[in-house]
């Protein structure tokens, strides 16, 4: 017992010193200057200008004065929607330019076709019943109306489709055989002066050259050429002999220019 308390009685100062005097950390170095970071460009720019003038300032020297600012247009960035707009307009105009000089408006014949079947087949997503014959009409007369206007405008082989549509009588409804059925002898016509110059390009000379009379109304006009009346010179036209009344009457075919390179490329691979 004598024992035990002895030991707890001399145990007591030492604990007491440790609690009267904790034990510190050793207090960590600070740094001599910290990095300052900047939220752009611009202010780390600003804050190294205005410490480098004041730098210069203190040794006596004065600071460089600021740059003078533009003056109108001298030294503008145009803004970005406007040459987004402007760089725009030029590629659109040059991919239209090439495209009619050198592929016969094969890019614009595509991008009509595509908005024709998506028009379409929203058309008949969105309007089409099948407990309404009335609307079902209605849909059917839109569609070959727009098909009649893709077809003739397009021209060459979607005029040929077109022909092999309207002989499908069996199939189609009734208002697509009345739109279709004027491709055959009524196609889109060209101006008397493009079907001259391919001639002249051709045979070196123009139609009313080679041929004693010619009429430049077009007989029939089909999908890649066109038909007209022409008569031709008399053998012994030197001798003063001259055709009797309705001889020497003929018909002269004048193909389009768009169709001299298509039997060579896309004529040949969708035969």
């Amino acid at each position: 017992m004598y024992t035990t308390l002895r030991r707890r009685t001399a145990a007591r100062p030492i604990l007491s010193t440790f609690s009267a005097q904790p034990r510190q950390p050793a207090p960590l170095p600070l740094p001599a200057a910290l990095p300052v970071r900047s939220k752009s460009a611009s202010t780390s720019r600003y804050f190294n200008s205005t410490c480098l003038a004041r730098v210069e300032a203190r040794a006596g020297s004065p600071p460089p004065p600021p740059p003078p600012l533009p003056r109108g247009w001298a030294g503008r960035r145009a803004p970005r929607w406007l040459r987004t707009i402007l760089i725009s307009t030029g590629v659109g105009v040059g991919i239209g330019w090439y495209d009619h000089a050198f592929l016969a408006d094969s890019l614009r014949r595509t991008s009509r076709t595509f908005y024709f079947g998506v028009s379409t087949a929203l058309d008949f997503k969105l309007f089409w019943d099948a407990a309404d014959p009335d609307g079902q009409d209605q849909i059917h007369r839109r569609t070959a109306a727009k098909l009649h206007a893709l077809l003739t405008r397009n021209g060459g082989l979607y005029i040929k489709l077109g022909q092999a549509l309207a002989i499908q009588a069996a199939i189609l409804p009734k208002p697509y055989r009345e739109a279709l059925n004027g491709l055959f002898d009524d196609a889109p016509q060209v101006p008397w002066d493009v079907a001259d110059a391919v001639v002249r390009r051709e045979l070196g000379r123009g139609m009313d050259d080679l041929f004693e009379e010619v009429e430049h109304e077009v007989l029939a006009s089909a999908s890649i050429a066109q038909v007209y009346k022409a008569r031709m010179r008399h053998p012994r036209a030197d001798e003063g002999e001259k055709w009797a009344e309705g001889e020497g009457w003929v018909a002269v075919k004048v193909s389009e220019a768009a169709s001299e390179w298509w039997p060579r490329g896309p004529g040949r691979r969708a035969r």
